[in-house]
């Protein structure tokens, strides 16, 4: 019985946050155009830069995957918001409060 082997308890890792990587002025015209083409557009309101910092990710994240089943854009559109989407980091709560 002494040569039991002991494993180390896993400890338990919830993602509470989201980094979304936008890399160049592409990337930053792209979420804002499935922003706002996702949304009521005969809403006066439409997003704009300094709104992203603002914004929940989680919001951001649903609006991207709503245009890629969008007839309106493009494939090589389409496979750039993939690629967005891809490059999301999901973060523990100790990361953002560091």
């Amino acid at each position: 019985m002494s040569n039991i082997l002991r494993f180390p308890t896993k400890r338990k890792w919830e993602p509470t946050g989201y980094r979304i990587n936008l890399y160049t002025e592409e990337d930053i015209y792209l979420v804002l155009l499935c922003l706002n083409i996702s949304d009521d557009l005969d809403d006066i309101k439409k997003w704009v830069r300094k709104d992203l910092r603002t914004l929940e990710p989680e919001f951001v994240i649903d609006k991207m995957h709503d245009c890629l089943d969008s007839q309106v854009l493009s494939e090589p559109c389409k496979k750039s918001i993939k690629r967005i989407i891809n490059s999301i980091e999901v973060l523990p709560l100790s990361a953002i409060y560091n």
